[in-house]
């Protein structure tokens, strides 16, 4: 059996991986080419929501069924081709994707595909701009703080909603005393208790809850410390 495929890669979130194969079922002689695009390029990612259009040549979308055999392995139909893939398990063996073609009697398979599944990068609390004259503290009083993380060769670009924090104020004399923010801004509190420190006095952002848009997993971030120059 030939096949032949074609791999572009494009890049950000919309960035799509088109994968046209020629191929078909061992007793179709006519071999449609099937087109997989993958927002998250070439890997199936653990407990995210996985977008992913599938288009057969000459078969309309209402009669194409995608499946996958194993049970961990959540698929869901958004219609116009489009899925959705949620694996809740971490396989070392990856997952496959199987194609149908729906006909009167029965289905036809017309592709499957193995994807490996990968854990999303950890995120962590990035405060300022990174500029050589950025102050950490002052930034964050502006609201310049941020959730990101090394996504390495990948170029994933995922958003993180901050849905509350902690702000602990460790001053060099006195006591400690922390305050609580219910969204991605600080509070008037905050910024005001950081502006009567003095040099050597230390902030730390704790136990920051943010929510991604591909998962609705509310994932705890560790601390960001900074200091007062």
């Amino acid at each position: 059996m030939n096949s032949k495929t074609l791999v572009q890669l494009s890049f950000g979130l919309n960035a799509v991986l088109l994968i046209c194969l020629a191929t078909g079922f061992s007793k179709q002689t006519n071999k449609p080419k099937v087109v997989i695009e993958h927002e998250l390029y070439n890997n199936i990612y653990f407990k995210a929501r996985n977008r992913i259009h599938v288009a057969v040549e000459g078969i309309s979308n209402q009669n194409i069924v995608v499946h996958s055999p194993q049970k961990f392995v959540q698929i869901t139909s958004l219609g116009n081709g489009e899925y959705e893939v949620f694996p809740t398990e971490l396989s070392s063996m990856g997952c496959v994707l199987e194609i149908y073609q729906l006909q009167t009697k029965d289905s036809v398979l017309v592709h499957s595909r193995h994807f490996d599944i990968m854990r999303l990068p950890d995120p962590y609390l990035f405060v300022g701009t990174g500029g050589h004259f950025s102050s950490p503290l002052e930034d964050f009083i502006k609201g310049k703080f941020h959730v990101t993380a090394d996504y390495g060769h990948a170029n994933l670009k995922i958003n993180y909603n901050i849905k509350k924090f902690n702000l602990a104020i460790e001053p060099i004399k006195g006591e400690n005393y922390t305050y609580v923010s219910k969204s991605h801004k600080p509070t008037l509190e905050m910024n005001d208790a950081i502006r009567k420190l003095h040099r050597g006095d230390k902030v730390i952002i704790r136990d920051t809850e943010v929510i991604s848009n591909i998962s609705d997993e509310l994932i705890v971030l560790g601390p960001f410390e900074m200091e007062v120059q």
